[in-house]
């Protein structure tokens, strides 16, 4: 049993790896060809790099280093490069890197607040009202992107509270920060990490909490979770899973959570459904979302992940359910893509927004360091 057991971690800290590699390496693959049309060497190159720079650290000399440097030292990188990503958020343009992202969060603000219905514009936005919430006191500051530096704090944050070895903690924060889907993601001001950081706060927030969990921290928290389901359908992915973990054993405060969870959610709707419902429907974040996977696959990794949550025994079973499926409903929407449009098009054409293989990059990187 103990050899299975190791030998499945070390098969999924492989598939992990293979698919931060992937990711990070199908990035600079297409960004890299708009510069340079030799693109495939420095995809190369740049696994080169990162493989070394990956065995170096994990190697015990680095290991035993970096499980001695202080605290200090890890919230002095975070304040350097929180520093150094505000400076490029007033550097670069993000027009200039034909990511329309950016501007339809601000649009879609912009609209709401002068009494223009935000959906069914040119630019076509797909995020649920609750994105556009969440970015609102970014935008209120001066710039919506700020949302995406408040959630690199907030992730160190929740790996500061997970980890006891500073080791741990210094991996994660090289990976994340020599990642060029990260990198890209702060470059063009978006807010997909941020998503996916914020839901899974909430629910890490509402676990570690120390004290009763009674019905007003239930609701409250569903509440929470049902805002941050209205920002696009994929929450789900990992709403469901701890859902299903924490309240299969207590379906009476597990209903309380969904109702609460559920309310929040159609509240943040009815509004602009009840403004202009045959635009809502036709050009609506439902509509603009199904657009990019077929609601019945959707549906069966759902199912998929409701099984394996049912059988999860910790947490850690949680995160590596989230990771997969998030990767893999980025995978099959990508996949359907090339089979309808063609590789060509899809990577150089920009036909499929390749940004959303950052979906399972949090909880991905939490893991890679649980089992060393």
């Amino acid at each position: 049993m103990k050899k299975n057991a190791k030998f499945m971690n070390e098969l999924l800290i492989i598939v992990l790896f293979a698919i931060y590699f992937a990711i990070n390496a199908l990035f600079v693959f297409k960004y890299s060809a708009r510069i340079t049309g030799h693109n495939s060497q420095l995809t190369f190159l740049y696994l080169l790099f990162l493989t070394a720079g990956i065995w170096c650290l994990y190697t015990k000399t680095a290991w035993d280093i970096l499980g001695k440097l202080p605290s200090k030292i890890y919230w002095c990188i975070i304040a350097v490069f929180s520093t150094v990503f505000i400076v490029l958020l007033h550097t670069v343009d993000p027009e200039t890197i034909q990511v329309v992202r950016y501007v339809a969060l601000n649009e879609w603000i912009g609209n709401t607040l002068h009494g223009v219905y935000p959906y069914g514009t040119e630019i076509l936005p797909s995020g649920f009202p609750g994105l556009f919430i969440m970015a609102f006191p970014f935008y209120l500051l001066g710039d919506a992107g700020y949302l995406q530096i408040f959630s690199f704090i907030l992730f160190g944050w929740l790996v500061y509270r997970k980890y006891q070895n500073n080791g741990n903690k210094y991996i994660i924060l090289f990976l994340l920060i020599t990642s060029p889907v990260f990198l890209f993601e702060i470059i063009v001001r978006s807010e997909l990490f941020s998503n996916i950081v914020i839901a899974f706060a909430v629910l890490e927030l509402y676990l570690n909490k120390p004290g009763k969990k009674g019905y007003g921290r239930i609701i409250a928290t569903g509440a929470c979770a049902g805002m941050i389901l209205s920002s696009r359908g994929i929450i789900l992915l990992i709403l469901l899973p701890y859902f299903i973990y924490l309240f299969k054993k207590d379906i009476k405060n597990g209903l309380y959570f969904a109702g609460a969870g559920f309310l929040a959610f159609m509240l943040t709707l009815l509004p602009f459904y009840l403004w202009e419902p045959a635009i809502f429907i036709e050009f609506g974040p439902f509509a603009m979302q199904l657009r990019y996977i077929p609601l019945w696959i959707f549906t069966v990794i759902l199912g998929a992940q409701a099984v394996w949550s049912v059988k999860a025994e910790s947490f850690r079973d949680l995160h590596i359910n989230c990771t997969i499926a998030l990767f893999t409903v980025v995978l099959i929407a990508f996949l359907l893509e090339i089979r309808e449009e063609g590789f060509y098009d899809v990577i150089y054409q920009s036909g499929f927004d390749i940004s959303y293989f950052i979906f399972p990059l949090p909880f991905l990187l939490l893991l890679i360091t649980e089992k060393r």
